[in-house]
């Protein structure tokens, strides 16, 4: 073996000043090393700097925690099952067995409906310009929802305010980059397609009421819940304020979706014809209990919030010019 110190002396040290950096360095050659010599003007050509360049993938950190307890959070919606008939059916082998003998050697099928894997879940992303960082959440919420394979689909919707102030939908976060559409398409009468909306409640289409009027003709007809990324301390003071209670599936044409509520959330609307809409935080434990309920697992009752919306729900009231809050009173 060669001298240990005659191998130090071949490798320079670094003079002060001078960075060791782990790139190659255009314009500089390992020593010994004779296919590359070293360009005497300095300068190389754009393919060689870019072929300096050794890009590096670094995962990302999920933005919801826990994500795989999450999913094993919402598997009771696999035995969600809409009130309507079901879309599919299968033969029943022993039934058709039984009454083609009963018919004489006649064949007479008999088909029964299949109901697992018959519902929809649409994820609706609030698009206001509070909701831009909440991007990834949503992202991985579609993922999770793909995951637990109670769901024939999983559509993905934005929800934007129309020229009219209105409610309309689309397939992008930008306004512009893709044809908007009336917000009465995340309706379905079938009472097939639950949704959730995934919003702070705090952008113009809460403020102008839209948004309430929305969640009261989905929730007639579906179940539909608030996924909202804000602490529970912060709720409410958002556009949906939230009281507690015990929720109980209802008895109304959808099912699952009429909730009953009881105890402090029981007396919270002051307006006949209001509904209670779930309001859920980004935690396992909140949307287990959720999908229980829709489900018709565990418990009959589950303790939860919920926020009320009105089919004419107002608009929430201007600031007077002269109640502008002080510094303090802002931190």
């Amino acid at each position: 073996d060669p001298d240990p110190d005659a191998r130090r002396e071949e490798t320079p040290a670094p003079e002060d000043g001078e960075r060791i950096s782990l790139h190659p360095v255009p314009g500089r050659t390992r020593p010994g090393d004779p296919d590359t010599a070293p360009d005497p003007t300095g300068v190389r050509s754009g393919a060689d700097a870019r072929a300096a360049v050794l890009p590096l993938g670094v995962p990302a950190a999920p933005v919801l925690p826990a994500p795989l307890e999450l999913t094993r959070a919402l598997r009771p919606l696999q035995r969600y099952r809409p009130v309507s008939a079901p879309l599919r059916q299968v033969l029943d082998e022993s039934a058709t067995a039984e009454r083609s003998a009963r018919a004489g050697g006649v064949v007479m099928p008999v088909f029964r409906g299949v109901r697992r894997g018959d519902a929809v879940v649409q994820c609706v992303m609030d698009a206001s310009s509070s909701m831009l960082v909440w991007d990834r959440l949503f992202e991985e919420l579609q993922q999770i929802f793909a995951r637990i394979g109670a769901f024939r689909d999983v559509q993905i919707r934005y929800l934007h305010p129309g020229p009219d102030g209105g409610c309309t939908v689309s397939r992008s976060p930008d306004p512009t980059a893709a044809p908007l559409h009336s917000a009465d398409r995340l309706s379905d009468p079938t009472g097939r397609r639950v949704t959730v909306v995934v919003s702070d409640c705090a952008g113009p289409l809460w403020r102008t009421g839209h948004a309430h009027r929305l969640l009261h003709q989905l929730a007639r007809l579906a179940p539909v819940a608030v996924l909202q990324p804000l602490p529970q301390r912060m709720w409410n003071r958002t556009r949906l304020p939230v009281t507690f209670g015990s929720l109980t599936r209802g008895e109304g044409p959808a099912g699952a979706t009429l909730l009953k509520v009881s105890g402090d959330a029981g007396t919270g609307p002051a307006h006949p014809g209001a509904l209670a809409v779930p309001v859920l935080p980004p935690v396992a434990d909140a949307l287990a209990a959720w999908a229980r309920l829709l489900s018709g697992t565990g418990a009959a009752s589950v303790p939860g919030a919920v926020g009320w919306v009105r089919a004419d729900q107002p608009a929430a009231p201007a600031r007077r010019p002269g109640e502008a809050l002080s510094s303090l009173h802002l931190v």
